[in-house]
């Protein structure tokens, strides 16, 4: 997404906002500020880690900006979630990433049924990374890593000529070029890079609907809810 969106979207959040404080007293000026240094770190904590990119940070901060709370038209059905709302929002957009992992279990399971090895020249993999690949990962043709933003290589040339797995979940803005795909194997495994953007949009539209899914989920484990 352009950076002039967020150039736009973070001041006029940010003093629309403001206004309220002031005006009204709401949000609390203290307990907005600290929840805009905790959105900070967590934004830039994530970033650095590789989990997502940069859109997906700006997007946390903008909605700390303008949205640090439930707005009071809004009466979820589940009835929890965190005060400072943008995080109820990032809560909800990693449980709903869990998609894309049962879409890789599944898609891994298939693979196997129909016979093909999933692991031929990983046999010196310890079984705890290849138990992860499945969560994590799946084969394709490598032609289909080609200028593909939407996939990542997930493996690597030993010295020894063998292969191995190489986790990398989010690379922002990788494309795979035509000379790197000299000598791989005709099948790869790949990591599919998250959009976590739309999630993150999907998150905010379960949160001011549902209000917190983890926090839900926490609370009928506990049987608290």
């Amino acid at each position: 997404m352009p950076d002039r969106v967020w150039m736009v979207y973070a001041p006029a959040g940010g003093v629309l906002t403001a206004l309220r404080v002031g005006l009204y007293g709401k949000p609390d000026l203290a307990f907005w500020l600290t929840g805009l240094a905790f959105a900070f770190a967590v934004a830039l904590a994530l970033y650095y880690v590789g989990f997502w990119g940069g859109a997906d940070s700006k997007a946390l901060l903008c909605l700390s900006l303008s949205l640090p709370v439930m707005p009071e038209f809004c009466q979820p059905i589940l009835g929890l979630y965190v005060l400072f709302i943008p995080f109820t929002v990032v809560f909800n957009a990693f449980l709903l990433t869990l998609i894309v992992v049962v879409y890789t279990v599944l898609r891994n399971l298939w693979y196997k049924l129909q016979g093909k090895p999933l692991f031929q020249g990983f046999e010196r993999e310890p079984a705890a990374r290849k138990i992860l690949a499945v969560f994590a990962c799946y084969r394709v043709k490598r032609e289909r890593l080609l200028g593909n933003p939407g996939l990542s290589l997930a493996e690597a040339s030993t010295p020894d000529g063998g292969r191995s797995l190489s986790f990398r979940f989010k690379i922002e803005g990788e494309k795979i070029s035509d000379g790197a795909l000299a000598g791989l194997p005709e099948e790869v495994w790949v990591t599919p890079q998250l959009p976590v953007l739309v999630f993150i949009t999907v998150g905010l539209a379960v949160a001011l609907l549902f209000g917190d899914l983890v926090l839900t989920l926490v609370a009928w484990f506990l049987g608290l809810a």
